[in-house]
């Protein structure tokens, strides 16, 4: 699997309720594919608090294509995710990235990532529908 960053900016106009912080906090709002050699696997947005993050988890997250994941598994970095959100919807703006029709539904979920007792993140997640069903 890998990374292939579709857009990523850090920003401080935004105020992130859910992620406890406000305007003026630097926020990693990150789009990103996870792909495999021949297709799409997911598709997910994220922001992250950048203070909260550990120094050398926040340089590769801004500086390489590393799955968040690996980075927290590699840095033993303890977390909670917490489901807030989840649904099967058409994804207009993603659905050319899996090669789908525009009416085709994906399952997703949004989380937050909790470290410290802090939210350190939030993330939506999507996945097509149809990788869920068996062939006949």
């Amino acid at each position: 699997m890998r990374v292939r960053k579709l857009q990523q900016d850090v920003r401080t106009d935004k105020v992130e309720p859910a992620l406890e912080c406000t305007e003026g906090t630097a926020v990693l709002d990150r789009r990103i594919l996870l792909s495999g050699a021949v297709k799409n696997y997911l598709y997910a947005e994220s922001r992250f608090v950048l203070e909260r993050l550990p120094e050398s988890i926040r340089d590769q997250m801004l500086t390489t294509d590393r799955p968040v994941g690996l980075l927290w598994k590699a840095e033993r970095l303890e977390t909670f995710r917490e489901i807030v959100e989840q649904a099967v919807e058409p994804c207009v703006a993603i659905a050319h990235y899996f090669d789908l029709p525009v009416t085709a539904p994906f399952v997703s979920r949004t989380y937050l990532v909790h470290h410290r007792n802090k939210p350190l993140g939030k993330i939506t997640e999507k996945w097509p529908l149809s990788y869920f069903t068996r062939a006949p």
